[in-house]
């Protein structure tokens, strides 16, 4: 269960848990990203989340929205490609975050002064994060895109859509219990989500980039890490 909600932008995604380690190393840059100012250093998960809900509201996979962001998109140009409007995207975002703060208010979380001080600072935020070109923030997201590839994976091989695996992790379940409740082997998920890792340093060696021993050592380390992500519950979302 959450303890506490962040009045940054981001917030406004609150509704998807990151269910992998970060994996920042293994995972390349979106292509075409191009370098600009500095921007203050945004949280992997943080930015899953973002992706993920912008994601869902205009019917397109995370990986879509990062590709448009690399490639110099604002998330309003993008609303606008898929038959909705920055504005509508800004309601939306607005909504979620909304939503989140009521439930942690009733819930006992937050403060109603603290929940409605998070709201007024983050409406402009959101609307900046809707109309604002984030090339830099797409080349950061890299880990984030690697936990929406494998959550995209879990959930399809559990038979669950990103909210509804949400909402279970975020319940208290682990994802190894849901995958014991619908007959899929744990071992299963960790290869599934390993596999475009494993290819990817396989490409590396054999383009003699990096030391083989070295990247089985990283894989090693991550899949530990996975399966301990697999097997604990969620903590603080």
């Amino acid at each position: 269960m959450r303890t506490r909600i962040g009045a940054a932008a981001v917030a406004a995604a609150l509704l998807v848990t990151g269910v992998v380690p970060a994996t920042a190393q293994e995972a390349a840059p979106p292509a075409g990203a191009a370098e600009e100012a500095p921007t203050r250093r945004v949280e992997p998960r943080r930015v899953t989340r973002v992706l993920a809900a912008v994601a869902e509201e205009l019917g397109l996979s995370p990986r879509d929205v990062v590709v448009a962001l690399a490639k110099g998109d604002t998330l309003a140009d993008l609303a606008a490609e898929n038959g909705s409007s920055g504005d509508e995207l800004v309601d939306a975002l607005t909504a979620r975050l909304g939503a989140a703060l009521d439930e942690a208010v009733a819930e006992g979380r937050i403060d109603p002064e603290r929940a409605a001080e998070i709201r007024e600072r983050s409406a402009e935020r959101i609307e900046k994060l809707v109309s604002e070109p984030h090339r830099r923030l797409a080349r950061r997201s890299a880990v984030a895109v690697m936990r929406l590839r494998a959550a995209e994976t879990i959930s399809e091989m559990l038979g669950m859509t990103l909210g509804e695996l949400r909402d279970a992790v975020a319940g208290g379940s682990t994802v190894a219990e849901l995958a014991e409740e619908r007959g899929v082997d744990v071992d299963e998920l960790v290869a599934a989500v390993m596999a475009p890792l494993e290819e990817r340093a396989a490409r590396a060696v054999e383009a003699g980039r990096v030391d083989p021993d070295r990247v089985d050592e990283r894989l090693e380390r991550i899949r530990a890490r996975i399966v301990d992500r697999l097997t604990s519950p969620a903590v603080g979302g």
